[in-house]
């Protein structure tokens, strides 16, 4: 029986010299395409719990094209190299393993996802923002999901997309509680301006359905998925949810399913319908923000370009990346005693210092010139 021993973890940090090894990965993508010199190849990604890594079949394509499909757990034989400053994959053949030898791999070693330190503090991040919900009913909604054993278990292995972000197990529990981490930060700038409670509960559900959206090995669509979307299928839900809950108000749910329905903003994205609360409009653009950085953070480490260098064309955000370089900082100067008592003894000067209108009469001070004469 094939064994799994190297990570692809381990292969991306590998840069010195050409390995030669077999092993163990499950299939992530796999197409075709034409060189410059007209000759065709195999462009495919192998994945495994640490990540991806692309591959390459330069011979014998024809034969390989058909050997596997994406999500099937394979055995190649390939040979590790740095193309430039990129580790890629020359795969000289591969096999899809049969059922009864994939019966006898642990398919979470081979999937992209979470170790279960990082697992568990996505949950306390999502613990702490739901305690926070006053609502009652908001509240009981909510803990419905977080208090069902099974749906954590589903949940806390489910991706949060196909490819674009979060393509991995986890991915939608970690997803959900960096959106949810940006609506608390948000919240508190904008304070009595939008509605906090319906804000958070409405961070934790936009992206619930995907459980059911996904396959939870291969990652492809469900047939609900394909014919009803997430967005269809959570919208469903908080309304059945929801009249479950006695005195649920109808305003609150009409609320809740606009946040899930408007959070794509677009109809070409998948929203039926356009932000058009606070709320709505707040949750859908921190949403998209998790999901472009999720995606370019993701990209650049499936690249695994050093600093200074740039990836390939990354098709989530239809542009090349560079990891940033690391810059030297200086720290911000500490000013000395001496010059903190200077500033305070001018600023003292100034507020002694009589204006025209304080010689004309006692009168109330302008907010303005309240503002200019504080020092910090």
């Amino acid at each position: 029986m094939p064994q799994k021993n190297r990570t692809v973890k381990s292969l991306r940090q590998h840069r010195d010299s050409e390995v030669e090894f077999v092993d163990l990965f499950r299939l992530g993508a796999l197409s075709s395409a034409v060189s410059s010199r007209g000759d065709r190849y195999l462009r495919l990604t192998l994945e495994d719990r640490t990540g991806a890594i692309e591959g390459f079949v330069w011979q014998d394509v024809e034969l390989y094209e058909k050997a596997a499909t994406p999500g099937d757990v394979v055995e190649v034989s390939a040979r590790l190299r740095t193309h430039r400053g990129r580790p890629q994959l020359h795969v000289t053949w591969l096999r899809r393993l049969d059922e009864d030898e994939r019966a006898q791999v642990d398919m979470a070693d081979l999937r992209p996802g979470l170790d279960r330190d990082t697992v568990a503090a996505c949950w306390k991040r999502v613990e702490a923002a739901v305690a926070e919900i006053g609502h009652p009913a908001l509240r009981q909604l909510v803990r419905a999901y977080l208090d069902d054993p099974a749906f954590r278990r589903v949940f806390e292995e489910s991706r949060a997309a196909k490819s674009m972000h979060h393509a991995y197990a986890g991915g939608l529990l970690e997803h959900t509680a960096t959106v949810l981490d940006l609506v608390r930060a948000v919240a508190g700038v904008y304070g009595a301006g939008l509605n906090r409670d319906l804000l958070v509960a409405g961070a934790f559900l936009h992206d619930v359905a995907k459980i059911h959206e996904f396959e939870d090995v291969s990652g492809e669509y469900t047939d609900a998925g394909r014919l009803v979307g997430h967005i269809g299928l959570g919208v469903a839900e908080i309304d059945r949810r929801t009249r479950e809950i006695p005195g649920f108000p109808e305003d609150l749910r009409l609320h809740l399913m606009h946040l899930v329905l408007a959070h794509h903003e677009r109809a070409d994205w998948g929203s039926p319908v356009k932000p058009q609360t606070l709320e709505a409009l707040v949750l859908h653009h921190l949403d998209l923000l998790d999901a472009r950085v999720g995606g370019a953070l993701s990209w650049i480490d499936q690249e695994g370009v050093a600093p200074g260098q740039w990836t390939g064309f990354w098709r989530g955000g239809e542009t090349q990346l560079q990891r940033t370089p690391a810059f030297e900082t200086q720290p911000p100067a500490v000013p000395s005693m001496q010059e903190i008592e200077q500033q305070m003894l001018r600023a003292s000067n100034d507020q002694d210092e009589p204006t025209e209108e304080a010689e004309a009469g006692p009168t109330a001070p302008s907010p303005k010139s309240a503002r200019q004469t504080t020092l910090f």
